[in-house]
């Protein structure tokens, strides 16, 4: 039967069992170059046969300590453990192991062991799920030269396993439901739990630092850590800090394989110790209740992570309600509704367990942390929202009041801000971030969350990406920092030409940017030509819309120069009569060659022309199609937000150019439910088994 090699190890597909290639090189040992040349032969990246290779490490540290040189004789006490040592390395290829640990699509639990001695200190790692423990990873070292105590050590293999963990939800986003460290040293977890560091050792208070900052960084991620007290009889870590010779091993694969016995079975329940050397506090979050298996009444209908776009993964769960509605049966009231609904308390049942089950059980002590922050609450459909201050205000609908809380790592989160980046035409993180609070969502260090999405936007990365530095800007001008009413100075400006589609031939077209230099606000024309007469019927279409301006200013293009001298004329002549014959326009040029004292209006058009190539791109669009996505692109744009967001800011919204413009929000709630959508309900558990029978 033919076995594949991976990492060192040979994979059996008939047994589904995992063995290392290679057990040590066989060789007579008699200095130490020997002694590492058969350590280092051994490869076990995941540490599976770890109680039997760490005696190797331990007896290469003798050996140092010792002091013997590279070629010198062994000594006989250490060379007897070693040949006997070597004897069993060629029988570890001979121990096979599960291969499969965990199952990506259900939630896990992922349950860490500690442990210390003065010889080495190790963790092992098991994933709980459906009932079972699974040795999914384990990696020691041998104790540091300078000389520690033993909790120190203890804190050392803590420190060590919490690393692995940051590396493990990078690699394994959204996989882990809850994380828990189990130590046997009653002092560390003293250290670990009290709010202040109760130690002279600096070293000591240094890792304890360096521990509590890691915590915290994958507490803001939405994963919930705990620390738990374990017997050292009962804690698996304890066969890699002392080493076991291969026979023990065998007799103890079971443990070492699949954790303590309490570990196997459907309800996860950590066995009971006499704490003394813990506070009371302490104690209480050391023997907090841990629960059973970790389920989800949102069964996970399809892959999200195969997904990078969100209307598809809507228009599928859509598909699939309807489906499961039609084998029952019955009417569903709006499917898409319905797996919206189904998006987001998937995502908060997976990623914020904890906060509801506090807000379903506000009897518990301990509040959360993100409860206590955002002041969350449960809504009608059991969706975890946000409370801010203000729900007096009448402008905004109490979606948007009370925005949908969505965790900051997570695929759905990627797949709201991907879908509101294109929506606002790649406009950046301010823009994207405001048209997510508009529509009823709130994340955690939101703006981050944006930055590190966006940061992987091809086509952001494609247009935005610059060959040269700007030049220095020069000092804005006097009547762009003074606020006035909208377009009063008003800039304008051609751009390139477009090719048109009409019918089976093409034209060009320009379209014509109007500039507010106060608000800086955008009025888009699409133009047949360049002429003069094109020119002053929009800006008799832009008259209309947002009064006369006082200044006009642009470049020295003779359509400009012509066309404000015939406004003039036509303004001032009699047929007008009444208000518009005492309207004067001014009219300012740049000078010539100095393209950036017109900065106001060509910034904004590389806006424009970056939003057009996004969205078009290589397309060829007719005179209506055009016409309306330039329509799309303006309102885009005069809704980006002219001031900066925090984070964390929980006020009222940011100023736009439409604020001045408009008298009414431009952005949709993504949640919305009028009357007619009263009665739906988010899918139940029951129903999606009972589709998936089917």
């Amino acid at each position: 039967m033919v076995c594949e090699k991976v990492l060192g190890y040979t994979y059996d597909p008939m047994l589904d069992e995992m063995k290392l290639s290679s057990g040590g090189v066989e060789r007579v040992v008699s200095t130490k170059r020997d002694m590492l040349s058969v350590n280092s032969s051994i490869f076990d990246p995941l540490g599976l046969v770890l109680p039997i290779t760490i005696n190797g490490k331990i007896m290469l540290s003798q050996v140092w300590k010792l002091g013997i040189g590279w070629d010198q004789a062994i000594p006989n006490d250490i060379l007897s453990l070693w040949n006997s040592f070597q004897k069993s390395l060629k029988d570890i290829q001979n121990i096979g192991f599960n291969r499969c640990s965990v199952q990506t699509d259900l939630p896990v639990i992922l349950i860490m062991f500690c442990d210390a001695s003065n010889r080495a200190y190790g963790i092992v790692e098991y994933m709980y799920q459906r009932g079972r423990a699974n040795l999914f990873f384990a990696k020691a070292k041998v104790v540091p030269s300078v000389k520690r105590t033993l909790p120190t050590l203890e804190l050392l293999a803590v420190f060590l396993g919490i690393k692995h963990v940051i590396i493990l939800v990078k690699m394994f986003p959204n996989l882990f439901k809850e994380i828990i460290v189990a130590v046997d040293a009653q002092v560390v977890l003293s250290w670990l739990l009290s709010e202040t560091i109760n130690t002279k050792c600096q070293f000591t208070r240094n890792r304890l630092k360096d521990i509590k900052s890691m915590v915290n960084e994958l507490t803001d991620k939405g994963y919930t850590i705990k620390f738990r007290y374990v017997n050292t009889v009962e804690n698996p870590a304890d066969l890699v800090t002392r080493g076991v010779p291969l026979d023990k091993f065998t007799k103890e694969k079971d443990i070492w394989l699949s954790g303590p016995v309490w570990l196997r079975g459907n309800c996860l329940e950590w066995p009971e110790y006499t704490l003394a050397c813990l506070s009371e506090k302490s104690r209480e979050l050391t023997t907090a209740y841990t629960g059973c298996e970790v389920e989800t009444d949102f069964l996970p209908v399809i892959k999200l992570e195969r997904f990078s776009v969100l209307s598809r993964v809507i228009r599928i769960l859509a598909m699939v309600f309807k489906f499961i509605a039609k084998l029952k049966k019955v009417k569903d009231v709006d499917p898409l509704v319905r797996a919206k609904l189904y998006l987001v308390m998937f995502v908060q049942n997976q990623l914020f367990s904890e906060e509801r089950n506090f807000l379903l059980n506000s009897s518990e002590k301990e509040v959360p942390r993100l409860v206590a922050k955002y002041n969350l609450f449960l809504d009608e459909r059991n969706i975890i929202r946000c409370r801010g201050r203000i729900d007096g205000c009448l402008y905004f609908s109490d979606e948007v009041k009370h925005p949908v809380m969505l965790p900051k790592s997570s695929h759905v989160t990627t797949l709201f801000i991907r879908d509101f980046h294109v929506r606002c035409k790649h406009l950046g993180i301010a823009a994207t971030l405001e048209r997510l609070h508009n529509a009823g969502f709130w994340i955690p260090k939101a703006r981050q969350a944006v930055k590190t999405v966006l940061a992987d936007c091809a086509t952001c990365k494609r247009y935005n990406s610059l060959s040269f530095r700007y030049p220095k800007v020069t000092n804005l001008p006097r009547h762009r920092v003074n606020l006035v009413r909208s377009f009063v100075h008003t800039g304008i400006d051609f751009t390139g030409h477009l090719w048109v589609s009409e019918g089976e031939a093409v034209r060009k077209m320009y379209i014509l940017v109007f500039t507010c230099f106060n608000v800086r606000a955008v009025h888009l024309e699409l133009l047949l030509d360049v002429s003069t007469y094109s020119v002053v019927l929009a800006f008799f279409r832009f008259f209309n819309l947002y009064g006369v301006p006082t200044h006009i200013y642009s470049d020295n293009v003779l359509s400009f120069v012509a066309g404000c001298d015939i406004v003039k004329r036509v303004l001032l002549a009699d047929e007008f009569g009444g208000s518009l014959d005492t309207c004067s326009i001014k009219h300012h040029t740049i000078p010539l060659y100095s393209a950036w004292f017109g900065a106001m209006w060509e910034r904004l058009i590389k806006t424009v022309k970056n939003c057009l190539f996004k969205v078009v791109g290589r397309g060829r669009l007719n005179y209506f199609q055009l016409l309306t996505v330039l329509s799309d692109i303006q309102r885009s744009i005069n809704d980006r937000p002219l001031t900066y967001r925090c984070s964390d800011d929980n006020g009222l919204e940011v100023i736009t150019p439409n604020a001045f413009l408009r008298s009414y929000p431009g952005s949709a709630v993504f949640l919305n439910f009028d009357e007619e959508m009263s009665s739906i309900e988010p899918p139940s558990r029951s129903d999606l088994i009972d589709g998936l029978k089917y």
